[in-house]
């Protein structure tokens, strides 16, 4: 079996081209439908602030809303 590329290019704007992969495979035994099962992908848990950080940043949220609510109340 050959494994030929053909390509063709086309004198369009842009250069636009198209190549044939057809046969670029390579050879197997026939067995190509075998079920793997692989294990979870390990997920490094990465974040951008620190503990203290997120516990400032939740403090001085929830204090501008609260300061969003009084005004609201207020006429």
């Amino acid at each position: 079996m050959e494994n030929n590329i053909i390509v063709n290019m086309d004198g369009g704007v842009g250069g636009s081209w198209k190549m044939d992969t057809q046969g670029m495979s390579l050879p197997t035994d026939g067995d190509t439908n075998s079920q793997r099962e692989y294990p979870p992908m390990p997920v490094k848990k990465r974040t951008i602030f620190t503990a203290e950080e997120r516990i400032e940043l939740k403090e001085i949220i929830n204090e501008a809303l609260d300061e969003r609510n009084k005004s609201k109340l207020e006429p």
